[in-house]
């Protein structure tokens, strides 16, 4: 049996041999075809852990963001409740402070009424004291003003009258002269009429010298005329200015001292109700004396309460403000983290395709390696039923030899014992056919 085996297996160790030569030949490139992808793997691999790297220090900022923002609320809500406790004590304590200055309060602001109505009263005094004060100065000026005006329009007619005169001087002067002039343009033409013929042109240039000054001297005389009209019209007009002027002065003097009286009475009230503003702010002064002590305890407590109101507006603000401070901290790190998920979910779509890739492919390598498995395990076994054959060979060789020498030692014990040969006998017939048995077929 054992010789059948090792030569079944002899025989059959080439084919199974060669089958894995063959199958494992065809590994390597079976397994080649897997190491693009398994490198572009790697690669997506670290990009995809670099970018998850960054998502995760994103994601730790943002919820730092928040943290932040919860412990700015927190504290800002147990500040509400102390400052809120703080407030209810110190509006106890200007309650027992109000009524404590009630009585000395209203006595105060009594008194306070009666000297604000007294002061109004002054104040009426003196506002009629100015008003009267401005009308006697404005009538003063006046009464300045119409007699410097009265002045000034007395010099004006004394310069008029002046100016008549000249112009009349002026007038009998020019008159004078254009019958001078007149004489000698007659006395010309006169000439040039009895001059002979021959004296004549000799006897033009004078006429027309004395045309030319009869012209002037007749419109100087016109000129003097007009001059006198006008100086005696601005006269006129200068005199009926005084008469204008003269009548108001009495009656504006009337006014001034009309004027002059209420101010006087003006004085005098403003006098009295002085003295009454003394004595009713005195009265006032007295009574918030007595309520100035209750008055600061309350306006302190009302500053302390307005100052804890503040504090607690502000900080009932804060949520509010933290939701806006961190929307505008969280905006750069939301974008950066959704810059970071448009990179990710790619390069992982990417990594999933190319797994995808390779699993596709290890199913080939992994058939090819199941292949090259069993090849060996074919070869292995082959190896394993040839030794085992042989060993077994081997060990029955020593077992034929060692029955051997048991039956030349039996034998000879046989020799020995002739008197108990039959059982030895059978004994031996027993081992023999155990060594038969145990030979190659």
């Amino acid at each position: 049996m054992s010789k059948k085996s090792i030569a079944e297996a002899t025989a059959a160790l080439p084919g199974v041999e060669a089958v894995l030569a063959k199958v494992s030949g065809e590994l390597p490139g079976a397994e080649k075809i897997v190491e693009p992808a398994k490198a572009q793997e790697a690669q997506l691999l670290g990009q995809v852990e670099e970018q998850k790297k960054a998502q995760g220090m994103t994601e730790a900022e943002l919820k730092a963001l928040e943290q932040e923002k919860a412990n700015r609320v927190a504290a800002a809500q147990k500040a509400v409740t102390d400052i809120n406790n703080q407030i209810a004590v110190l509006a106890k304590q200007r309650t027992e402070v109000n009524a404590k200055l009630d009585a000395p309060g209203k006595a105060a602001q009594a008194k306070k009424e009666a000297l604000a109505k007294v002061d109004g009263e002054l104040s009426a005094a003196k506002t009629a004291l100015e008003a009267a004060t401005k009308a006697e100065a404005k009538r003063a000026a006046e009464v300045k003003e119409k007699e410097a005006a009265l002045v000034k329009i007395n010099e004006r007619i004394a310069a008029a009258d002046k100016a008549v005169q000249l112009a009349k001087v002026a007038k009998e002067e020019s008159g004078k002269a254009l019958s001078a002039a007149q004489a000698a343009l007659a006395a010309a033409e006169k000439a040039l009429a009895d001059a002979p013929a021959e004296q004549k042109a000799g006897a033009q240039k004078p006429l027309d010298d004395a045309k030319t000054a009869a012209g002037a001297a007749q419109k100087k005389a016109a000129e003097a005329s007009t001059q006198l009209a006008t100086a005696e019209q601005v006269q006129q007009a200068v005199k009926g200015e005084a008469a204008t002027a003269a009548g108001p002065i009495d009656a504006i003097k009337k006014l001034l001292a009309e004027s002059q009286g209420a101010v006087k009475q003006s004085k005098a009230q403003v006098e009295k109700l002085e003295k009454a503003v003394t004595q009713a702010k005195g009265e006032f002064e007295a009574a918030e004396k007595i309520a100035a002590p209750f008055r600061n305890q309350q306006q302190n407590l009302n500053n302390l309460i307005a100052a804890q109101q503040k504090t607690l507006a502000e900080k009932q603000a804060v949520p509010g403000e933290a939701d806006k401070e961190l929307a505008a901290k969280s905006q750069p790190v939301q974008a950066a983290l959704a810059q970071i998920k448009s990179t990710l979910d790619p390069l992982e779509k990417q990594l999933a395709d190319v797994r995808a890739r390779i699993a596709e492919h290890m199913k080939i390598v992994e058939a090819k390696r199941l292949e090259v498995s069993k090849a060996n395990i074919e070869v292995d076994g082959t190896k394993k039923r040839q030794a085992d054959g042989q060993k077994t060979i081997e060990n029955s060789i020593k077992e034929i030899a060692d029955k051997e020498k048991a039956v030349v030692e039996i034998k000879a014990e046989l020799a020995k014992l002739d008197p108990q040969l039959p059982p030895q006998r059978e004994k031996v017939k027993q081992m023999t056919e155990q060594y038969l048995a145990m030979l190659p077929k």
